[in-house]
């Protein structure tokens, strides 16, 4: 559900890039939609470090909680950089990694996941 409510291609199959699936960006139609929606956290601010870390969300609706968005993106980061055995060959090199350090490098990124949800209060 979260996925059509972000409109996220399930074919999408960046390597090694950034994909900000739940952060409004400023000048953007999603920020404004947001923005008109009153979506965005609570001292919610561009310039703090508090938004700036691993798949920290930004935004609420009646749809999906935070917290949601935090699993949703740990998983789709997992499927789209890793999901088929060549991608996770070009991650590792592009990376300078062995095939072992991307598997840690993954279970480390879902495990952050868990512990942001459980370090973060999003009220």
């Amino acid at each position: 559900m979260i996925n059509k409510i972000l409109l996220i291609n399930p074919n999408t199959s960046w390597i090694g890039g950034r994909k900000w699936l739940d952060i409004p960006f400023p000048q953007t139609e999603l920020f404004d939609m947001c923005k008109s929606a009153n979506a965005f956290l609570p001292n919610f601010d561009f310039d703090s470090n508090n938004f700036k870390s691993f798949g920290m969300p930004v935004i609420r609706t009646n749809n999906f909680l935070p917290e949601e968005l935090i699993v949703m993106r740990s998983f789709e980061w997992d499927r789209i950089n890793f999901g088929t055995q060549a991608k996770k060959e070009k991650t590792a090199l592009l990376n300078g990694l062995t095939l072992e350090e991307v598997e840690e490098w993954r279970i480390n990124t879902r495990h952050s996941a868990v512990k942001l949800m459980k370090n973060k209060r999003f009220d």
